[in-house]
Formats: C-alpha cells, structure tokens, sequence
C-alpha cells in the first residue's frame, strides 16, 4: 500500500521549481516561461500558449511595501482604489514618492546602448531606476489638468499609471546581480513588468478621447494648441516606456537584440506594409491601388538596398498609417480602375552614411493647403469626418501625429506636402548611426534646456 500523500504546500505568487531544483535549472528557461505571453501580444502575435496571457487569479503574494502589504495583479485595468487601503498617511506617503521622482531628470539611451544591455539583470537594473521617473512624469502631467477627476477616461489613466507606480516603487529595494539569482524574486519582478505592459496597452486611445472631453466641455482653457503640445508630450514619453518594457520582455525571452533589429532592411520592410495595405484594400474596398518600392544608397556596400539598426515595429506603424491614408486617398479620387493604374503610390528609400530618407507619394489631387496644416493636430481626423467606418484610433486623430512622435523618439523627422490637384509627398527622415539614435523623452522640469 503506498504511503499517504502528505498536503501539498499552498503555491506561491507565480512559484518557480523548488530551490533545489532551481539551482540547476537555467535562470534563461524561468525568463522566457514569464515573458513569452506578454511579449508577443506586445509584438501583436497570438501565443500558442493562451495560459500565459490569461490573467491569474489574483494572487497573494506580497512585496514588502513601506510598510504595507498589496497583492501583485495582472489585471489589465488593475484593482479598483489606490492606494490600497486608503488611508491618510499612506495617500500622503505615495504623493510624496510621486512628486519625488517626477523631479527626477529621466535618463535617455541612445540606441547602441540599449544593445549593450542585453542581458536581463542589466536591463532590469536599467528599468527598476528609470520607470517611476517616466511614470511620475505623467501622472503629474495628468494631475495637472483642471478637472482631470471627472474624466472618466484620465481618471482610468492616471489610476493605472499609480498602480505601476506602486509596484514598482514600493517593492523594496531590487535588483542586484546577486538578487536575480532568486527564481522567485525574478519571477516577481517580471510579472510586475508584465501587469505593467498590459496595462497601458490601450492608454493612446483612452488619452486621446479624454482630451477631446475636456475641449469639448472647455474649449477655452483646452485649446487645441494646448492639447497637442500636451499630448505630444505625454505620447512621446509614453513611447519611450513601452520601448523599455517591450525590450526588457524581448531580452527574458531570450530575443538576441531584444526589440531592435541591428540589420534593419527598410525596402523589405516597406514593400511588407506595402502589400499588407493592398491586401486590406483588396478586402475592404475591392479594388487595389499599385504600389511601387525603390531603393537606392550613395553607399558601395548598401547595395542598393540600406539597413541599420532601428526597432522594425516603430517603422511599421509609422509606414502602415502613411499608406492607409495614401491608399484610401487614390482609391477615392477616381473610380476608374484604368485610371487607378496610372497613379501610383511611389515608396523612394534612400540613404547615405549618416540617414536614412523615405519619401512617399501618391497622385491622389492633395489636400487643400489649409487642411493640410492640421494633419498633425490630434483634433483633426478625416477618417470621423466620413461615412466609412473608422478604426478607434484612427476615428480620433491619433494615426499621423502618434506616426510622427514615433520618428522623433529616434532623432528622427515626419512632414508632409501637399500639392493640391495632384498629390501628396510625405518624408521621413531617420539616423542611421546609433550614437545619434538617442531616446527624446520630455521632461516638464528641463524643458529648456
């Protein structure tokens, strides 16, 4: 008769193997188990493991907190209420820690150094520092509006950001090299960096449409000026929070460079979107409008065909919202189809040893000069203006000026020209040397400097 099982031990907040066996496991196959889920809904991929992206229950377990306990979630929208507890004293202390790191200067990273950091504890070091800074800089951004509260949208923003915050912050004092070598407590901290990923998933779409409130019940204190620049600002340092998020799952999950592609092919790239968009066309509208791909290099060993180091998903979405404007646009100037042949859109990529230029143009009759001015305004949005169905982003005016925020987080520029009655020409301009691919993260503190 075998021996009576004894009662197993209540599991632990995402527990790892025993000790024993966690000596000899490699730390690596822990840090891929944790990240893998997160890492590819960031990367807009379905895992084949849907336990890793379902939500856990919540568990219970505890970081020492100044004193307090609140549990770790995983929910994406949080527990409602923070700070848990709600008292006084701690309402006051977690202020104090908010207004403390939002004076803190941020500390910006060129591309090669994000390469440089390639392994997990180093990046993790980097993070645990430098995320309170980028999030208390919002949150204060956030407090600052008048009437922030009664937005329900802000008040869902702020309150997630806080959440982040929290667990970050308060979660004593981690990591060392020495601290990483605890299963658990790596572990922890990842599914900290996970919640916190998952969480800001929507914040774009939920920031835009707070704003347009607030414009729309005081169109005087919140000009359109005033959100722009605003948004601008919170966007921008958002990007740069999502980038160090996304890398640091990328590297646990055991990505050779993370998130960034030191040999970036951007004619392959364009010509990817270029017939993801045709494709969309094709299912939407029924009709196709040609698209054309050139590459050239003032570079010998370019090859005709210039790469360097950049984050491909950036370039995706910056590629992806130019030319569903340039594809919707020729498809509505004429009905045609022969016609439709003879105007297409044109993808010129160019490069010499310092950037790397991508101009593209369609011959879809422009836009008048004095719209062509607020296309970079998050209160203009042609997509709400017609009939046809909208994306959500893209129905509040997010698309081209997230775009452009995306090329400046790089040292890079997006313009458009408009040449009414016969096209439109948009260029973006991106460096190429990762010394000059320097993270630009706004600070309200050092804004003149």
């Amino acid at each position: 008769q075998p021996p009576p099982r004894s009662a197993a031990p209540p599991p632990r907040c995402l527990a790892g193997p025993p000790r024993e066996l966690a000596r000899v496991v490699a730390p690596t196959r822990m840090w891929r188990r944790a990240a893998v889920g997160l890492f590819r809904q960031a990367a807009g991929q379905a895992s084949p493991n849907r336990a890793l992206l379902r939500p856990p229950r919540p568990p219970q377990c505890h970081w020492p907190r100044a004193g307090r306990s609140v549990a770790a979630s995983a929910d994406p929208a949080g527990a409602p209420g923070l700070p848990v507890g709600g008292e006084d004293a701690e309402d006051q202390q977690l202020a104090e820690q908010i207004a403390h790191y939002a004076a803190m200067r941020p500390n910006p990273l060129s591309l090669g150094r994000v390469l440089e950091m390639m392994t997990p504890w180093l990046m993790a070091r980097f993070i645990y520092k430098e995320l309170p800074i980028r999030y208390a800089e919002r949150i204060r951004s956030i407090e600052a509006l008048p009437g922030w509260g009664a937005v329900p949208d802000l008040a869902e923003v702020r309150r997630r950001h806080v959440r982040t915050f929290e667990d970050i912050v308060m979660s004593g004092r981690f990591p060392s090299r020495s601290s990483l070598g605890d299963p658990d407590l790596l572990l922890d901290f990842n599914q900290v960096v996970r919640s916190a990923a998952i969480r800001q998933t929507d914040v774009q779409l939920l920031t835009a449409r707070a704003m347009h409130t607030l414009h729309r019940q005081n169109p005087d204190t919140f000009s359109v000026g005033f959100i722009d620049k605003w948004l601008d600002d919170f966007l921008l340092n958002w990007i740069g929070t999502e980038m160090l998020v996304a890398h640091y799952l990328a590297c646990v999950h055991g990505q050779p460079t993370g998130i960034v592609d030191p040999r970036c092919d951007v004619a392959e790239v364009c010509r990817d979107v270029a017939f993801t968009m045709q494709r969309l066309c094709q299912d939407l509208r029924g009709r196709v409008p040609p698209v054309q791909v050139l590459s050239r290099s003032a570079l010998e060993e370019d090859r005709r065909a210039p790469a360097f180091s950049y984050i491909p998903s950036f370039l995706n979405y910056i590629l992806i919202e130019i030319l569903k404007n340039c594809c919707r646009a020729t498809l509505e100037s004429t009905q045609d189809d022969l016609k439709l042949q003879k105007r297409p859109i044109t993808v010129l990529v160019c490069a010499d040893e310092r950037r790397v230029a991508i101009r593209i143009s369609d011959l879809a009759r422009g836009i008048p000069f004095d719209v062509g001015a607020h296309v970079w305004s998050y209160m203009y949005s042609t997509a709400r203006k017609q009939a046809e169905g909208a994306t959500p982003i893209a129905g509040y005016g997010v698309g081209l000026p997230l775009s452009r925020l995306y090329a400046r987080y790089l040292g890079g520029s997006l313009d458009l020209i408009s040449w009414p009655g016969y096209g439109t020409d948009v260029h973006l301009f991106l460096p190429r040397l990762t010394s000059e691919q320097v993270e630009v993260v706004p600070d309200q503190d050092n804004e003149d400097e």
